[in-house]
């Protein structure tokens, strides 16, 4: 679980980004806040994680359009079964 925070002193919050291993979570666009119609939030949300170390990067992105700078942390995952990944090979 991350519990993810952002606040604008001046504008509504319009939308923030979570990028796993540099992987947008929620895809190019975020996550908008635009029902939210605030200028803070709160949120707790789960991240998937691969197997080793996770950087994880949040950013947030006012109604303006006005992008926060990147917070990022480090995460070791060690699941107690472990999986193997999925290998796709794409011949051109």
């Amino acid at each position: 679980m991350l519990n993810i925070c952002g606040t604008d002193s001046k504008y509504k919050l319009d939308r923030f980004y979570v990028w796993v291993n540099d992987v947008p979570l929620y895809g190019t666009n975020g996550m908008s806040l635009r029902s939210e119609i605030s200028d803070s939030i709160v949120k707790l949300l789960t991240v998937p994680l691969s197997s080793g170390n996770n950087k994880i990067e949040v950013s947030c992105m006012n109604e303006k359009g006005v992008e926060s700078l990147k917070r990022s942390v480090d995460i070791t995952y060690n699941p107690a079964i472990p999986v193997k990944p999925d290998l796709y090979v794409v011949e051109m």
